[in-house]
């Protein structure tokens, strides 16, 4: 395979990064600067053969890809809000029905060994854990 120009690396490597923005999936991305590398390297040393540009490029893509993702991936979500779903630990009123605690859309079975009251009783819920309510 004939050596593969330096403006084609660097255009492969442009689209690539480009299409990462599309794609949100930060793998392309490290690929993209393997090819850029390359297609800079490729300036200034002449390489045998475009199949070595080509397995370069995506050995580096990928060793960029190993050592940096997590790192570049916790940068950008740094500041991102964290927010805890806090739905079903707050308290409330649930009505027994088919021998379960009906709570906010779902049946529930009682926490401990409660005694559940008469069907079609409202129970007060203190919260939600484990998948059983606290009454």
């Amino acid at each position: 395979m004939p050596t593969i120009n330096p403006e084609i690396l660097l255009g492969i490597g442009i689209a690539l990064i480009a299409l990462e923005i599309f794609m949100f999936s930060f793998y392309l991305m490290w690929l993209g600067f393997g090819f850029l590398l390359i297609g800079i390297i490729s300036y200034f040393y002449h390489f045998d053969s475009g199949l070595l540009q080509v397995a370069l490029s995506s050995i580096l893509g990928v060793a960029l890809l190993i050592l940096f993702k997590d790192k570049f991936k916790k940068y950008i979500f740094k500041n991102t809000p964290k927010s805890k779903d806090e739905f079903l630990d707050e308290a409330g009123q649930g009505v027994v029905k088919e021998g379960k605690v009906f709570y906010k859309g779902t049946f529930w079975e009682v926490e401990g060994d409660s005694p559940l009251p008469k069907e079609g009783e409202k129970i007060n819920i203190k919260k939600v854990v484990a998948n059983k309510v606290i009454i």
